[in-house]
């Protein structure tokens, strides 16, 4: 077996498991669907909360306040798993990061692309592209491809 030595290629491999390990720990922790319930919850309290202050209607604010300790555990368990799943995924990626800058080094070109991508009305040939601009823009493009595949958007 060969091995692989073309930096584009590596690094969009390498950026493809990122992604995916990233989603896989996203999915984990933060479950789309009750996510969104529990989001739908809070605005459906917020929305219930202004119209009755809005209204002046003090029996509607007595039954929101009876309601507040829960909306507050609610706010509670998305930011833990929020603050969770993206410190996780962090470290995932300055783990790459890390690693990445042991095979390239910053500013010395591993991909290019045609200026027109960027620059419509411009004439030059390329725009190239260090290691970690490319690794972004591979993130970027594998990211929504494996957030269709797994439901997550």
């Amino acid at each position: 077996m060969q091995l692989i030595t073309n930096p584009v290629i590596v690094i969009a491999i390498i950026s493809f498991v990122n992604v995916v390990l990233q989603t896989l720990i996203s999915k984990k922790f933060m479950d789309p669907k009750k996510l969104k319930q529990l989001n739908e919850e809070l605005k459906e309290y917020t929305s219930a909360l202004e119209a009755a202050k809005k209204a002046g209607d003090k029996k509607l604010l007595k039954q929101l306040e009876k309601k507040e300790k829960y909306v507050s555990s609610l706010q509670s368990e998305i930011t833990k798993a929020t603050t969770y799943q993206m410190l996780l995924s962090l470290a995932l990626t300055l783990i790459v990061f890390y690693m990445l800058s042991y095979l390239y080094k910053p500013q010395v070109p591993v991909a290019f692309i045609p200026t027109f991508l960027i620059f419509p009305s411009k004439d030059s040939n390329f725009v190239s592209l260090d290691y970690i601009l490319w690794f972004m823009i591979s993130s970027i493009f594998f990211s929504v491809i494996v957030r269709k595949l797994l439901g997550m958007s």
